[in-house]
This record gives structure tokens, sequence and C-alpha cells, in this order.
């Protein structure tokens, strides 16, 4: 669970719970005490560790759940409005929400791939 969403999991145990979780590593944080504070982070609504875990994309948790309730809520009121108005709501006039983009991966193929550059590595 650390070594996949361990960031999240620092962010959240010191947002939610005021404690760093690093001392889990000294000891002053128990194991079983860490592992049920981090099952019940799926149940905050604005948990970067429920995000993750979710797939999503934790920028859109930056938000607390109230804030992106109420830009939900705008959303529905000026589409009502257009549509009383025979038209579609344009998307510049819905509430924009923060979103990163994902960063580009490339993948080698195995064309591409430095064989005499991976032995060297293997065996220095």
């Amino acid at each position: 669970m650390i070594d996949e969403h361990g960031v999240a999991l620092l962010a959240d145990f010191q947002q939610f719970y005021g404690l760093n979780l690093q001392s889990w590593w000294t000891g002053e944080l128990g194991t079983r005490r860490a592992l049920i504070l981090a099952e019940q982070l799926v149940a905050i609504p604005d948990s970067r560790f429920r995000a993750a875990r979710r797939g999503e994309e934790v920028s859109v948790w930056h938000w607390p759940h109230v804030q992106e309730t109420i830009a939900d809520l705008y959303d529905l009121f000026v589409k009502v409005l257009a549509g009383l108005g025979g038209n579609a709501a344009p998307e510049d006039a819905l509430y924009g929400r923060p979103r990163l983009t994902a960063p580009e991966t490339h993948v080698p193929t195995i064309a591409e791939w430095d064989v005499a550059g991976f032995m060297r590595q293997i065996n220095s």
C-alpha cells in the first residue's frame, strides 16, 4: 500500500489525522493503527488516497467536497436556465474545475531497447 500510494497516504495522514506517517518507521505509530486509519481514508470524500485507489485524478480532490458540490449546482443552474431558453449551455459558461493533464509516457519498443546498456548495468 505504501509502495503504491505512499505520497497520498502521507498527505492524508497529516491533513485528516494530524499524524506524520513517517512515525510508523520509528515505531511511534503502530502498524495495526496505521492500517485501520488508512482503511478509513476511503470513506473521506476529499482523500487523496481514495482518489488514487479509484484511479481518479488526484487534482480533482484538492477541492473540498463542498466546493465540488457547489460547482456542480452552479453548472446545473446554468444548464437549466439555458434549457428554458431552448439552448444548450456553452462549455465556457460552466464552472471551471482544476485538472492536471497526465504526462506523456514513452514505452520503448523492442527495436528501441538498449540491450548493451542494460547488460552493462547488470554486470556493474
